[in-house]
């Protein structure tokens, strides 16, 4: 699982800081804050072990508002994506299962389409 090249591959990253990290038989852990170059940060939390895994990609305001957090807690048995859902401000949405190659995609997009 090698994350770094993610981050060095986006535009929209000004920094990065690796919490975490472990690497163990069937599986591994990371934790990551994400300082993009807009001012809001991204805070990256992935397990996994063997088929189980876990995740939650929270991007936030530099004020600490909510912009979108993706995460698979199973809190929401009633949603169609379910456990896969995403926060965006108040609001619950569906959402595919993400990874932070995704997430950095979507953020990207976002800083791309806002600097424009």
């Amino acid at each position: 699982m090698g994350i770094l090249p993610s981050f060095e591959s986006c535009p929209a990253v000004r920094a990065w800081e690796v919490e975490d990290y472990r690497i163990f038989p069937g599986g591994f852990f990371y934790r990551v804050r994400v300082d993009l170059k807009d001012g809001s940060v991204l805070h990256a939390r992935e397990f996994q072990l063997n088929e189980i895994r876990n995740y939650s990609f929270h991007w936030q305001k530099s004020d600490g508002e909510l912009i979108c957090r993706w995460d698979d807690a199973p809190h929401y048995p009633d949603l169609e994506t379910f456990p896969f859902h995403k926060h965006e401000g108040e609001k619950l949405l569906p959402s595919l299962p993400m990874n932070l190659d995704t997430v950095l995609e979507i953020v990207n997009a976002k800083f791309l389409s806002s600097s424009s």
